[in-house]
């Protein structure tokens, strides 16, 4: 089964003067496609191992830009439709513009351990 994958952000920023002192809000929030692979292995009849990897890459006028995910589980089905699992997560994002009147940067990184359950139908 192939299953679209779409990663929706939202951004806010706050920009501050201490010349001035103004203070300027901007945000954000647009959908993103990403390239993705879900992968899983069962290693016995109840436990499977689990991995997903999506990427976006942008270089877009001013903009130049990247989008990472990464996830890797174990999950144990405890009964017929209930699952545990534990896994490791990394999510990471860069933005950059080298335009002069817009020169910044952006980078978002998160990373660590995840527990979850899952319920079927």
């Amino acid at each position: 089964m192939r299953t679209p994958i779409l990663h929706f952000g939202s951004f806010e920023a706050d920009f501050s003067s201490d010349t001035t002192g103004q203070v300027e809000r901007s945000s954000a929030g647009t959908p993103l496609p990403v390239i993705g692979a879900h992968a899983s292995i069962f290693i016995g009849e109840k436990t499977k191992i689990g991995a997903k990897v999506q990427i976006f890459r942008t270089d877009f006028d001013r903009y130049e830009g990247s989008l990472n995910y990464a996830m890797l589980d174990v999950e144990h089905r405890i009964s017929g439709a209930i699952s545990v699992g534990l896994g490791y997560n990394f999510y990471g994002m860069k933005l950059s513009s080298n335009d002069s009147s817009v020169n910044g940067y952006l980078k978002v990184r998160h990373h660590g351990p995840t527990a979850f359950f899952t319920i079927g139908y």
